[in-house]
């Protein structure tokens, strides 16, 4: 049996090597990588036999949907959310029961680390402690290379005789191009078997894997009354320190959404502040201090506060930070719509707005936390799928395209270098505006010409393998412009 799963594992990787070789070799990313994934999946579900727990359901429907994104979008976060959401599929199939990040820790290890394991083991195999079983497996794999490679060298040796002895039979063989056997080719797909092999051979971190399983969401009592070194008065002295705390960063932060408000509803600016400065100033700022509100609650409320029979003051603060916090990162996401209608939208700009979706997401599953009593591991875990199923989402949105329109449209000082920069997306438009004399200065058209001669390469070299919706809607745009 064990020779039987050796024997289909072999094959598998083989064939998936040889697959990835084909679809993706000297092509770019589109329909080749849907169709790599659904071969991968169909072949790792048959290796790793597992249990289709709901968590699996979804990391499948997560890398199905992302692969599709890859397809019809094909923008550079689509392609890493695909990867990542194979690499979760894979740790899931490895250990059904385990957290997201714990899934995608094992998974990513067992890619990278894999063939090091396998061989190590191997070597530092001794005799004594191989099974009859597997030195006659291995003696059975031995006899099977040795069965193809022996034909293939005689048969290699009798064709260079033969094309030595007839002019036309070697000038037949030279009509036969395997021209595609390159250093790159074998070194592409050399690189894929290192990656593949740890797939198929998992290489497991046991000891992670059982800590997570051991971990409970919850929170639980401790005593210390064993402990010597526990002062029993230190839990007092803890809950005056948190309550004093969050009562004074209560109050500061009250006082700064007050003088923030008055200055978006009008009041004067101090002198030498423009407007556009004080929108933008800080922002960064007053994100690291939300991540800091939040370390605050979780350090004061990480074990006994949470039974403390006189904390009620305490959570009643940290409710109130919390909900003062969201405030403040809902003022964040105001003032950056400000000031993307003031200079334009970015990707750093963009990212505001993840990262406050994130951090608002920290808050609320920090009040649930303290409401529920649940501990650290519980917010990682919630936290971490909260992250990816925004990255699923992001993956579905043309980000390059909606900067430029909404530049185009809305911008009052436009970055023509900025959009230049940005993928071949935006070529129809940028297109457009050279033919209307619109875009300034010669460097800028030369820019212009130099990506659409990139884009026009690219469709040159790509085939079906390569097909995405997105460059297929580019080229047409442009064969429109360019009758």
């Amino acid at each position: 049996m064990k020779i039987n799963t050796l024997k289909k594992q072999d094959g598998l990787l083989l064939l998936m090597v040889f697959t990835y070789s084909y679809l993706f070799y000297e092509q770019h990313l589109g329909f080749n990588l849907l169709i790599f994934n659904i071969l991968l999946i169909a072949a790792i579900s048959t290796v790793h036999p597992h249990p289709k727990t709901p968590v699996y359901w979804v990391a499948l429907l997560a890398c199905i949907i992302t692969s599709l994104a890859v397809v019809v979008v094909n923008t550079r976060l689509a392609v890493f959310s695909s990867f990542v959401s194979m690499i979760v599929l894979l740790g899931y199939v490895l250990e059904a029961r385990s957290s997201l990040i714990v899934s995608f820790l094992n998974a990513l290890y067992s890619i990278l680390s894999a063939p090091f394991v396998y061989g190590a083991r191997r070597i530092h195999q001794s005799p004594a402690e191989s099974s009859s079983a597997q030195v006659h497996s291995q003696k059975l794999k031995l006899l099977r290379f040795g069965s193809v490679a022996i034909p293939v060298l005689v048969t290699l040796v009798f064709l260079s005789l033969y094309a030595s002895a007839n002019p036309a039979f070697s000038d037949f063989l030279e009509q036969v191009r395997f021209d595609f056997i390159t250093w790159s080719w074998v070194r592409f797909t050399l690189v894929g078997s290192f990656f593949l092999f740890g797939v198929f051979y998992a290489a497991h971190l046991v000891s992670l894997s059982e800590w997570d399983l051991n971990s409970p969401n919850g929170i639980t009592r401790k005593r210390h009354r064993s402990q010597r070194d526990f002062h029993p008065l230190a839990l007092k002295f803890e809950l005056k320190t948190g309550t004093t705390l969050l009562l004074l960063l209560n109050g500061l932060l009250l006082v700064f959404h007050l003088a923030d408000a008055s200055y978006i509803l009008g009041a004067r600016l101090p002198a030498g502040l423009t407007y556009s400065a004080y929108v933008h100033q800080g922002v960064y700022t007053l994100i690291v201090s939300i991540v800091l509100a939040i370390l605050i609650i979780v350090y004061f409320l990480r074990g006994n506060l949470n039974f403390h029979r006189k904390n009620r003051l305490l959570v009643i603060l940290t409710y109130a930070w919390i909900v003062q916090n969201i405030i403040l990162a809902l003022g964040i996401a105001y003032k950056n719509a400000l000031y993307i209608e003031e200079y334009s939208l970015t990707y750093k700009r963009i990212g505001v707005y993840v990262y406050l979706f994130l951090v608002i997401a920290g808050l609320l599953t920090t009040y649930v936390k303290v409401d529920n009593l649940k501990n650290h591991w519980y917010l990682l875990r919630r936290n971490s799928w909260v992250a990816f199923l925004l990255l699923i989402f992001m993956s579905w949105v043309d980000w390059d395209h909606i900067i430029t329109k909404t530049n185009l449209e809305k911008g009052k000082d436009i970055d023509y270098t900025y959009l230049m920069h940005l993928s071949h997306t935006n070529l129809p438009e940028l297109q457009a505006l050279a033919d209307q004399d619109v875009l300034p200065g010669l460097g800028l058209k030369h820019q212009l010409e130099q990506k659409q001669q990139r884009f026009h390469e690219r469709m040159h070299v790509a085939d079906w393998r390569s097909w995405n919706y997105r460059d297929q809607k580019i080229s047409r745009q442009l064969g429109r412009l360019y009758p």
